[in-house]
C-alpha cells in the first residue's frame, strides 16, 4: 500500500468529524494543566458522585434485606454498567441482553459465574461510593476554602472548618495556594477511583464471550481488508512495472536493435560513427529511466532505507521528497518492531500526499516516539482541513494497519483546519531491536 495509489480527497463537511477513542495515556502522564484543562478530571467527578448518592440511597436497603443481596447485585449491576458512560467510555455490554445467559430456575442461577460475579460487585460499589462519598465531601470544602480565602469570607456556618481555619493562622495567599494544591490532588484521586472503578466493573460484569467474539470479528474484517488490500497491491506493482520498467525496457530492447542495424549498415558504407554514438547515449538515458522505475516501484513496497536504517532515516526521506516545508522530531532510543515501523512510515507517506494533494498545506510537523511499551506517532499540517476517512481508502487502510497490530488510528481534521493524524501501536512482547534511532529535525 503506498502513499499515491490509495489516496482519497478529503470529503468537505459542515462540521469537524467525531473524534472517536481512547485518550493517548493515562492521566498521571499528562501534565497538570492539561489534565485539569480536560474533560477528565471533570467527568470522574460526575461518576463519583453519582456513585456516592447512589451508593447512600442503597446502603441502608442492602444493610436492612442483606438476605436479598442477590436482588440488589442485580440492580446495582445494572447502573454499574451505565456507568462508564458518563466517563465518556462505552457501557459495559450485558452478557443477559444478548441472550447467552438464560436461568429458569433458582439452582440455574446460583450455578451461574455472572450472578455471582454481580454479588462480588455489591460491596465493590458500596466500598467505592463511599470512598467517592469522602472524596467529594473533601473537595467540596477544598472550593469551599478557596473561595473564602479570594474573597477574604468565612463559612458562618460550619464552626468546624470556621475554627480549624483561624488555628492555622494562614495569610489569605497561602490559605488560596493551599487549596488549591489540594483541589488538584484531590481531582487525580478522584480521577484514580473513577478509572479503577472501571476496571474492576469490566471484570467483574464484562461479556467476556461478547468481548472475543467481537475481537475475532474485527480481525476477520481487518484480516479481509488487508488480503484486499494485498490484492490490490499486487496489482498496482503489475501496473507500474508494465506502464514503467517494462516499456523503458521495451523501449531499450528496440533501440538496441535499431543500433545493430545502423552498425552493420556502417561498416558496410564506412559511415562517420557519431550518429551512433548519440544512440548510445539515448540507451543510457532508457537505462537510466528503467532503472529510477524500478527504485520507485521498489520503494513503494518497502523502502531499503527503512530496513537499514530505521524509521528516523525514512521519514527524512520522505521529508526530501516533499515539496512541502517538514519538520521531522523522531525520539526511538530502540528501534519498534519492523511491522511498527512499516505501518509508521505508510502512516507518514499518506499523510503528506494529501496534505500537498488535498490539504493545501504549506507546513507538515512530524513527531514519533515511545511511552509505556507503546509506539506513537503524530502527523500534523497547516492545511484546510475537512479530511475523512472512506471505505477502502487511504486513511481506511492506515486504520486496518493499526488494528491488525492491535492499535489505533484517528484523524482530527476539522473544516478548516489543522489536520492531525494519530497512529499508536503496543510495542510490549514484541523482540525490540537495540539499534539507537536519533533525534531529526528538518525545516
Amino acid at each position: 500500500m503506498t502513499s499515491t495509489d490509495r489516496t482519497d480527497p478529503p470529503t468537505r463537511t459542515g462540521a469537524p468529524p467525531r473524534r472517536t477513542g481512547p485518550s493517548t495515556g493515562p492521566a498521571w502522564t499528562v501534565p497538570p494543566w492539561t489534565f485539569l484543562l480536560s474533560g477528565t478530571p471533570w467527568r470522574a467527578l460526575l461518576d463519583v458522585t453519582l456513585t456516592a448518592a447512589l451508593g447512600l440511597v442503597v446502603v441502608a436497603p442492602v444493610v436492612a434485606t442483606w438476605f436479598l443481596a442477590p436482588v440488589w447485585a442485580v440492580a446495582v449491576a445494572r447502573v454499574g454498567r451505565r456507568l462508564p458512560v458518563v466517563l465518556g467510555l462505552p457501557r459495559i455490554p450485558d452478557p443477559r441482553s444478548s441472550g447467552r445467559v438464560r436461568h429458569t430456575t433458582l439452582r440455574g442461577r446460583f450455578r451461574d459465574p455472572l450472578a455471582w460475579s454481580e454479588l462480588g460487585y455489591l460491596p465493590v460499589f458500596l466500598l467505592v461510593a463511599g470512598i467517592g462519598f469522602a472524596l467529594v465531601v473533601l473537595t467540596l470544602v477544598s472550593v469551599s476554602v478557596a473561595v473564602g480565602a479570594a474573597t477574604g469570607a468565612r463559612p458562618q456556618d460550619d464552626d468546624v472548618i470556621r475554627t480549624w481555619l483561624d488555628g492555622l493562622r494562614l495569610s489569605p495567599p497561602v490559605e488560596l495556594a493551599g487549596a488549591l494544591v489540594v483541589l488538584v490532588v484531590l481531582l487525580y484521586a478522584v480521577t484514580a477511583l473513577a478509572t479503577a472503578h472501571d476496571l474492576v466493573a469490566r471484570a467483574l460484569l464484562g461479556d467476556r464471550t461478547g468481548e472475543l467474539e467481537h475481537r475475532v470479528e474485527e480481525l476477520t474484517d481487518s484480516r479481509r481488508a488487508l488480503l484486499d488490500g494485498f490484492d490490490a497491491e499486487r496489482r498496482r506493482i503489475e501496473r507500474d512495472l508494465h506502464d514503467g520498467a517494462q516499456q523503458q525496457l521495451t523501449i531499450l530492447s528496440m533501440n538496441i536493435g535499431l543500433l545493430a542495424v545502423d552498425l552493420d549498415a556502417a561498416e558496410r558504407d564506412g559511415r562517420d560513427l557519431g550518429a551512433l554514438r548519440q544512440a548510445l547515449d539515448r540507451i543510457s538515458g532508457n537505462v537510466d529511466d528503467a532503472v529510477d522505475a524500478l527504485r520507485a516501484t521498489i520503494r513503494g513496497i518497502h523502502p531499503r532505507v527503512l530496513v537499514d536504517h530505521g524509521l528516523g532515516a525514512a521519514v527524512d526521506e520522505l521529508a526530501a521528497r516533499s515539496p512541502l516545508a517538514v519538520r521531522v522530531a523522531v525520539d526511538l532510543p530502540v528501534r519498534p518492531p519492523a511491522r511498527v515501523e512499516t505501518a509508521a512510515y505508510f502512516v507518514v507517506s499518506e499523510a503528506l500526499t494529501n496534505a500537498g494533494r488535498y490539504g493545501a498545506a504549506a507546513t507538515v510537523q512530524v513527531t514519533a516516539g515511545t511511552t509505556d511499551d507503546r509506539f506513537w506517532l503524530e502527523v500534523a499540517d497547516d492545511g484546510v482541513g475537512g479530511a475523512v476517512s472512506s471505505p477502502g481508502g487511504g486513511l481506511d487502510g492506515l486504520r486496518e494497519r493499526a488494528a491488525v497490530l492491535g492499535g489505533s488510528f484517528h484523524v482530527d481534521s476539522p473544516v478548516g483546519g489543522p489536520t492531525v493524524l494519530r497512529f499508536s501501536v503496543p510495542t510490549q512482547g514484541e523482540h525490540l531491536r537495540d539499534r539507537p534511532d536519533v533525534v531529526r529535525w528538518r525545516s
